[in-house]
């Protein structure tokens, strides 16, 4: 019995992987030749993962700015006048909802997410990463209306270029 053990153990050591072919597109099972499957590269998995990856941030980020979690357009009033300002651009919620990028000195500004309306008055791109009170404004553009005499929304497109667009 002993050596039925022995011959077991050693006929299961003695079976030889399957031969490949020196073109690797067939291997020997023993009676014929059969056709090896395909092998997927290393780098075609890792291609694979990373195309997989950014398809997930891609739709996080769509997903984001379908919901509007990233509003790309809201304007503020200043309490008081005439005056909005829309602000439009990646970032433009958290831009609504922090301060000006300029001293409006008496006049606060009131964030609603409303259509805007009134005349334009100017429309100033920032060209800076963000305004001397600290304010972000990398990559926003700003819409002055005025709906009265101008006179307020002239002031603050003044205020508006000489603190971003310089």
């Amino acid at each position: 019995m002993d050596a039925m053990i022995h011959d077991a153990v050693t006929a299961e050591q003695v079976v030889p992987r399957p031969q490949l072919s020196r073109d690797g597109m067939y291997f020997w099972d023993g009676a014929r030749w059969v056709a090896a499957p395909p092998r997927t590269p290393r780098f075609s998995r890792i291609i694979g993962l990373g195309v997989i990856l950014a398809l997930c941030i891609g739709g996080i980020f769509a997903g984001l700015f379908w919901t509007g979690a990233l509003p790309t357009s809201c304007t503020v009033g200043l309490a008081g006048t005439a005056v909005n300002i829309t602000i439009q651009g990646v970032g433009a919620g958290g831009a609504c909802n922090s301060p000006l990028p300029f001293d409006q000195g008496a006049y606060a500004a009131d964030a609603f997410h409303e259509n805007s309306f009134g005349d334009v008055v100017c429309v100033v791109p920032s060209a800076r990463d963000s305004a001397p009170n600290g304010a972000n404004t990398r990559g926003l553009t700003y819409v002055v209306r005025d709906t009265g005499f101008q006179i307020i929304g002239t002031g603050v497109c003044e205020l508006l270029r000489e603190a971003i667009a310089s």
